[in-house]
């Protein structure tokens, strides 16, 4: 993934990548540690945080 990040060069590409698998395989760990390396700010997000009763009921 560095190596992919690296490649940007200065410009900040508008794409993003979806990290998928299970509970506990690193993920987050990944995305953080690639962060640091690169320097950039870490913001976590979770669609559980805005996600409530009635937003789920909304949408069923």
């Amino acid at each position: 993934m560095k190596t992919w990040a690296s490649s940007w060069g200065d410009k900040m590409v508008k794409r993003g990548v979806i990290l998928s698998g299970p509970p506990g395989c690193g993920k987050t760990s990944a995305a953080i540690a690639l962060a640091n390396d690169m320097e950039w700010e870490v913001i976590e997000l979770n669609a559980s945080d805005a996600r409530s009763g009635a937003v789920i009921e909304g949408t069923a």
